[in-house]
């Protein structure tokens, strides 16, 4: 009698530890399986936002300042019709910043509004045709027709704008991105925490002042 019960104990101790042994088993694979469905799930998403992350268009390489449109080749006269002359005075001599290499165009900056400015801009003026337009624009304060403005990341900005046409390291471990669309490119200057600092709009061929 002793034998039996001594083998029905035993018996239930083995049964008892397969149980326990399957239900590990089950555990393990379902963690397993958990984590690579989170992995699977980070990839599709990031496909996703990838997709979904609009090509470069015209509009992208202008400023929507207190409702006027600007565009890197725009008469200033607009600009000027609408806003004033912002900085630009007789005092100094209307932001008058010095003349290309062949002396045919003279260049002038000008911000806006007069007090703590936000926006900064560069005209050229031809002195033979006497065209006056805009060469170089300085977002400042204000912020691109995506949304991205001084302060925003890295990464905030590669999810909006996606993979820059260029990216090139500058001084003191800054970061420069630069995205091109025809002959115009906007320029990203990040510090070496990848936040950006400065954010430009100009030609792809940047005209050299005396």
């Amino acid at each position: 009698m002793k034998n039996k019960k001594t083998i029905k104990i035993i018996s239930a101790v083995l049964m008892l530890g397969m149980t326990i042994v399957f239900s590990s088993c089950g555990k393990t694979n379902t963690a397993s399986n958990t984590d690579t469905s989170k992995q699977t799930n980070k990839s599709v998403q990031k496909e996703k936002d990838d997709l979904e992350i609009k090509p470069l268009e015209k509009s992208d390489f202008s400023v929507d300042y207190e409702g006027v449109v600007l565009n890197l080749g725009s008469n200033i006269k607009e600009l000027v019709d609408k806003l004033g002359n912002g900085t630009a005075n007789e005092k100094n001599n209307f932001g008058f910043i010095g003349w290309d290499e062949e002396n045919k165009n003279k260049f002038f900056q000008r911000s806006y509004p007069e007090k703590k400015s936000k926006l900064h801009i560069i005209n050229k003026v031809n002195v033979i045709e006497g065209i006056s337009n805009i060469e170089q624009i300085n977002f400042g304060e204000v912020g691109t027709v995506r949304g991205i403005k001084n302060g925003d990341t890295y990464d905030k900005l590669i999810g909006i704008y996606g993979k820059p046409s260029e990216e090139v390291k500058g001084e003191n471990d800054s970061h420069i991105c630069i995205y091109k669309y025809e002959n115009k490119k906007l320029i990203f200057n990040l510090d070496k925490q990848k936040i950006i600092k400065k954010i430009l709009l100009e030609y792809m061929e940047k005209a050299n002042l005396k």
